[in-house]
């Protein structure tokens, strides 16, 4: 029948191959665990921000947007401040021209 799974694997199970390499990997990092902690607090902050802003997205998981979800009162505070620096607003309450020779 086309389009109706029949056998292999389940929908979700990683292969052998991204099994394996998991596993390589955390073997890897526990024989290596010190010298890289060591090596992590040797580099420049910026580089250590860096790494692990390139690491995070293989440790947690993205968060979608939910429009409906409301904010905490940090969230909230700090999405205003974002729109704040995007979309500055100066203040046109002050009648005063600077651009005018007063004569």
């Amino acid at each position: 029948m086309k389009g109706v799974k029949t056998g292999g694997r389940q929908r979700g199970t990683p292969n052998k191959i991204t099994a394996d390499a998991r596993a390589f990997i955390g073997k890897l990092l526990d024989s290596q665990g010190d010298t890289l902690f060591d090596d992590f607090a040797k580099i420049e902050p910026y580089q250590r921000l860096n790494l692990l802003e390139r690491l995070l997205p293989y440790i947690v998981a993205k968060v979608k947007d939910q429009p409906d979800a409301k904010l905490s009162p940090i969230e909230e505070f700090f999405a205003k401040r974002l729109e704040q620096v995007k979309h500055p607003v100066y203040d046109d309450s002050d009648d005063s021209d600077d651009f005018t020779d007063a004569d």
